[in-house]
Parts: C-alpha cells; structure tokens; sequence
C-alpha cells in the first residue's frame, strides 16, 4: 500500500491505492463543505436574479392557476377511475349470473334434470 495523503486534514494514511480521505469523519467534512458551496453558489444565482415585485405576484398567480388546474384534473380522473371500477364490478357481475344460468341449461339439457336444480360441481 502506497502512503497518501488526506484530502481534508491533510494526514498521512496507507489504505487502498484509491482512497482520498483517511477516514469517515473526513470524508464526511468533504461532503458537507462541498454541499456547502452549492448552496452558496445557488444562493448567489438566485440573488442575482432578483425578480421585481409585481412580476413576483403575478408568477404566484399563474402558479396557484396551474395547481388549482393540475388538482382539478386529477380530480377528474379519480372519479372516472371510479365510475370505470364501477363499471366493471356490474359487467363482471352480469357475467357471473349470465355463466351461471349458463350452467343450469347445460346441466338441465345433459341430464334431464328438473327445473330450478343447480349443477353439483359449481357448488350452487
């Protein structure tokens, strides 16, 4: 193992040829000045691009529209998601009693059986 040196405490440490920190503590300290320097660097951009006030207001409200939109349309589309699921909960229920007559005609027709009688391997 090559001796290297820390990039943060600048001691001198032997572990994989590739390490850069000599230990958590320091890489930790590295992510947090790093971090640090975005904010900065974010917060300088955004100072820079001061907006006045009346477009500031009038960006808010184009905003609230937008949500108000956006919260109006998935409104939409939960209660047509429910009258779809309600749809479906007839149609398979209409389907059911559609195979279950089904069934009683077709046992009714191999066997000769009297009307009203279920046929035993559908447990009606």
């Amino acid at each position: 193992m090559v001796a290297t040196f820390c990039a943060v405490c600048g001691a001198d440490f032997s572990k994989r040829c590739d390490a850069v920190y000599c230990s958590a503590a320091c890489r930790q300290r590295a992510h947090r000045a790093r971090s640090a320097r975005r904010i900065g660097a974010l917060q300088e951009r955004l100072a820079k691009r001061a907006v006045p006030q009346p477009l500031r207001r009038e960006a808010a409200g184009l905003l609230q529209r937008a949500v108000a939109d956006s919260l109006r349309r998935a409104h939409e589309r939960v209660e047509r998601s429910r009258e779809l699921r309600r749809l479906s909960e007839e149609r398979l229920r209409y389907c059911a009693a559609a195979r279950q007559q089904c069934d009683v005609h077709l046992h009714r027709a191999r066997t000769g059986s009297a009307v009203g009688k279920a046929p035993p391997w559908r447990g009606i």
